[in-house]
């Protein structure tokens, strides 16, 4: 009897995987001369549309900026930096990862990382090395 059970189980595992790949697979039968499905953009943030990119409450920044100038950055940016959102950070610019408790409060900023500038939480996508949010106190 436990051999049965057991097999099912297998059994219905290797079919839930198989569906799942199905699922995500594109589709084979689309009609002969129909334009291909979009595919699906990344969740970086656009060069036009960086404001609604990462949306934080007025608590959420507060929480991010207490958080993160409890920590001193080893190597702060240049002085003279100027940062806006949507704005390219040098890449001689070290960034750091959020600390867990920012992230497990504030899931959002996962992707993100961050550096501290006159006095400012400055959160980039290291991905792009662009400014998503500038926090101030």
């Amino acid at each position: 009897m436990k051999f049965h059970i057991r097999n099912g189980a297998t059994v219905l595992a290797l079919l839930a995987g198989v569906s799942i790949a199905m699922a995500q697979a594109p589709s084979q039968n689309a009609p002969a001369g129909s334009p291909p499905a979009p595919k699906a953009q990344p969740s970086s943030p656009s060069s036009t549309n960086q404001s609604s990119a990462l949306q934080l409450s007025a608590s959420q920044k507060t929480a991010i900026f207490q958080s993160v100038t409890k920590e001193k950055v080893k190597t702060p940016p240049p002085a003279n930096l100027q940062l806006s959102v949507g704005a390219q950070v040098p890449a001689s610019v070290e960034l750091y990862a959020l600390p867990a408790s920012v992230v497990s409060t504030v899931p959002a900023t996962k992707q993100y990382k961050y550096t501290v500038a006159q006095n400012q939480v400055v959160l980039v996508d290291p991905a792009s090395m662009k400014v998503v949010e500038i926090i101030k106190q």
